[in-house]
């Protein structure tokens, strides 16, 4: 299989994988507190990359995560400040708003871009931007409730963007599973610290752990393993336009669980996003000059 159709493949897969994580936090917040939650779901799944790890690269495992360490700090501190708003935005607006404002990473991995590798916008992404912002105006005015608080999934985007930018410039030379060992050990970290300072700490009951491991193998674990191993074959421009699936997914995903389904603006806003971002990466993508290449930053500096 050429390195490009397996990257496409992967970055599918992820797709299907990474969008049941809106869905199974907005089912298990039910149950759980968020503050309870967030530490418990991120704790179980860098325990399962670790094993992961292990057991794919386990003579290097070691020295590659002493080494990178850095990397992976960084890797996960933004992590963090995705998960915590992205939590927060599926709690308080509901999974599938959370999933279409989410797709504004691109935006803030464009503006990252122009202020620091002095990349310049060409028309055709302006373009792409400016209908993207037109369909969050209109995403975001369909109901009050989202009105007020569609900000939650624009902070997540926020994160994510930052996230992604990194997680691009480090894949290439640091193992899949040392970035998801160090993404899931630290955002644990982090937030059971918090936790405990809220004093909201508390092991749920036996079923509810076993729903919180279920959606974090699927999302945490494969999904994103997926998504690093497709940023190894194909251009991040290409797996972000596959990963334009995932707000719908995640409508088709939320159906049967919560019967809700987008309001007639709502589709029409987010069906808008998507589009303005697809035109915005393609244009990328024929931008011969491009934010990962125009950089000269090395991995080999952080480690």
């Amino acid at each position: 299989m050429k390195e490009q159709t397996k990257g496409l493949f992967y970055a599918f897969y992820s797709a299907i994988f990474n969008s049941t994580f809106a869905v199974s936090t907005k089912y298990l917040l039910q149950s759980v507190s968020q503050s309870a939650l967030m530490p418990l779901w991120f704790i179980i799944a860098s325990v399962m990359s670790f094993f992961v790890g292990l057991k794919s690269d386990k003579k290097e495992l070691f020295a590659s995560l002493k080494k990178h360490w850095k990397a992976g700090l960084i890797i996960g501190i933004t992590n963090m400040a995705a998960a915590f708003f992205f939590f927060t935005s599926v709690r308080v607006i509901g999974p599938a708003p959370s999933a279409f404002l989410a797709k504004f990473d691109i935006i803030f991995i464009l503006i990252l871009g122009f202020l620091f590798f002095r990349e310049r916008l060409n028309l055709n992404e302006l373009i792409g931007v400016l209908i993207a912002i037109i369909g969050g105006f209109i995403f975001a005015f369909s109901s009050a409730h989202l009105t007020l608080n569609a900000y939650l999934g624009i902070l997540a985007a926020i994160a994510i963007g930052l996230n992604t930018l990194f997680a691009r410039l480090f894949i290439q030379n640091i193992s899949v599973w040392v970035l998801q060992i160090y993404r899931t050990t630290i955002t644990a970290a982090g937030f059971l610290l918090l936790a405990l300072l809220l004093g909201d700490f508390a092991i749920p009951e036996l079923h509810i752990l076993i729903l919180i491991a279920l959606g974090t193998l699927l999302s945490a674990v494969i999904g994103l393993g997926f998504y690093y191993s497709a940023l190894r074959h194909i251009k991040a421009s290409i797996a972000a336009i596959i990963r334009n699936l995932d707000p719908f997914l995640v409508v088709i995903y939320a159906y049967p669980l919560f019967r809700t389904f987008p309001s007639l603006m709502e589709w029409i806003g987010g069906i808008i996003i998507v589009t303005g971002f697809t035109i915005t990466i393609l244009a990328m993508n024929n931008n011969h000059k491009k934010i990962y290449k125009k950089t000269k930053f090395s991995v080999s500096q952080h480690g």
